[in-house]
């Protein structure tokens, strides 16, 4: 176990934990909130008649390199066309 550089003795500032435990709880609680809201999302997509997988999908694309995902689909057709799966 490392100590903080700034406490010679191996002793921990009650203080300063406590301080980074409350802040990492905080954090914690807004991701909640967050993914809460995220789900409430996804059950009005869901309920407005979309796919949530294929919406889910589109969010993750969203989130990379457009090239990227070209290359990647590229090499996809191009492994489905090889093994019949497309025309």
């Amino acid at each position: 176990m490392s100590y903080p550089e700034n406490d010679p003795d191996g002793m921990v500032e009650a203080e300063e934990l406590l301080d980074f435990v409350e802040r990492i709880e905080r954090i914690e609680g807004e991701m909640r909130l967050q993914r809460g809201e995220r789900s409430e999302v996804y059950a009005e997509v869901k309920g407005r008649g979309y796919d949530t997988r294929a919406v889910k999908k589109i969010v993750t694309l969203r989130k990379r390199d457009p090239d990227d995902v070209e290359k990647e689909d590229a090499l996809l057709d191009t492994y489905k066309r090889r093994l019949g799966m497309v025309e």
